[in-house]
């Protein structure tokens, strides 16, 4: 699934990864956001529907949650992975997290390594933001979002009991979803670089609430409290990163988490 509003370039580039994956049994849906007329999209979707894959068009812009939500909906795969439009993937990406999955059965999500580009060159992953180890990693994913769209594959399974993302949620709707997740199950790390991250253009959605992300955390966080069922070790965690974050926004005085989705 890949959530599109504009960048046709770069969608164009995101879509091409994706037709060029060494496994071939797969249905792409691009799912474009109400993006206008003038973003010029017309030639990337005839590209995707001649290639024989779907695009869907929202009528008004719901924002990336909805759009990915639109898109799981529109098939019944097994397996469900998601690319953002401004990254890319290597062609090994989804039969390596698919040949994980077979050699780990227990496990019903994972992701893979990122490159990261930034401002049109390579650039290293900061040390905090290193993905972690396989295994259980819901205190690390309060204090930060450990899961990398890009670079997930989850189980349909899976995916039906989490209930797809929080539609509410204008950033951080995968923070959000991964609190849900890694309360319940361990997430696998593929070795390999197999997606390309690239950041630091003025139109990426985060950049339209610089600083403004640990509000949407907190509502992230207390509505887990509310709902997520949290067991002893995990209500501490995230007490604990409400707390971080409270000062976080004490100190800067950031706005409320609220405005349009891109």
């Amino acid at each position: 699934m890949i959530p599109a509003f504009g960048r046709p370039r770069r969608l164009r580039q995101a879509v091409e990864s994706v037709l060029n994956q060494e496994e071939t049994d797969f249905q792409l849906v691009v799912v474009d956001d109400a993006s206008p007329l003038d973003f010029g999209l017309s030639d990337v979707r005839e590209f995707v529907e001649r290639a024989g894959h779907r695009w869907i068009v929202h009528s008004e812009n719901r924002g990336p949650a909805a759009s990915r939500n639109t898109g799981a909906a529109a098939t019944s795969a097994e397996w469900i992975a998601f690319l953002d439009s401004d990254d890319t993937w290597e062609p090994r990406k989804l039969a390596a997290q698919l040949e994980w999955h077979r050699e780990h059965p227990d496990f019903q999500i994972s992701q893979c390594e990122e490159g990261w580009i930034r401002k049109g060159k390579p650039a290293d992953k900061p040390t905090h933001l290193q993905q972690p180890d396989s295994g259980r990693i819901f205190s690390e994913s309060t204090r930060r979002c450990c899961i990398s769209p890009s670079a997930v594959l989850m189980s349909r399974d899976l995916w039906n009991e989490a209930g797809g993302f929080d539609e509410w949620f204008r950033v951080c709707e995968d923070y959000e979803l991964w609190l849900r997740i890694t309360a319940r199950h361990p997430v696998g790390f593929v070795p390999g670089k197999w997606v390309t991250k690239f950041g630091g253009a003025s139109d990426q959605l985060t950049a339209s609430v610089p600083h403004g992300i640990d509000r949407w955390r907190i509502a992230a966080l207390l509505k887990f409290l509310e709902t997520g069922n949290p067991d002893g070790a995990q209500f501490d965690a995230t007490i604990s990163a409400l707390l971080e974050k409270a000062a976080i926004i004490g100190k800067k005085g950031f706005p409320e988490p609220t405005g349009s989705v891109h």
